[in-house]
């Protein structure tokens, strides 16, 4: 196990994940997996709470989705999955003091839940740093 180290959060990952990171934020994957798994910080001034997160997935809440709440590590929030023509996708919103995670991971149709229980073991290590 080894450990992915943001300026406001930590996340642990398996020993067969890499990570590459840039201004926008950080993609974890499996080289030898289906799916990519990035994640961005969005830094507030005042604490986040359910109705900042709501705006942010106010398209799929519009489109009639019905997210699941979910708790990862020390955040809370909001998780839709879905499915397009070619691929699987995951999305959440989470929340913690007065950061916002946004968390997506995709990978092609055909893998759909491959790698979900891979998934919810690397952010239910999510912590604040």
């Amino acid at each position: 196990m080894k450990t992915y180290q943001s300026d406001n959060w930590t996340v642990n990952l398996p020993d067969a994940w890499d990570e590459e990171h840039d201004e926008d934020g950080v993609t974890l994957f499996n080289p030898q997996g289906n799916g990519t798994l990035e994640i961005s910080t969005l830094e507030q001034e005042d604490v986040v709470d359910d109705g900042f997160l709501e705006y942010m997935a106010v398209e799929h809440l519009e489109a009639g989705a019905e997210p699941e709440e979910i708790e990862c590590g020390d955040f809370e929030g909001l998780v839709f999955d879905y499915a397009d023509e070619t691929h699987y996708w995951r999305e959440w919103y989470l929340r913690a003091d007065n950061l916002m995670l946004y968390i997506t991971y995709h990978c092609p149709l055909d893998a759909e839940g491959g790698e979900d229980d891979e998934v919810d073991a690397i952010l239910e290590t999510l912590q604040l740093s």
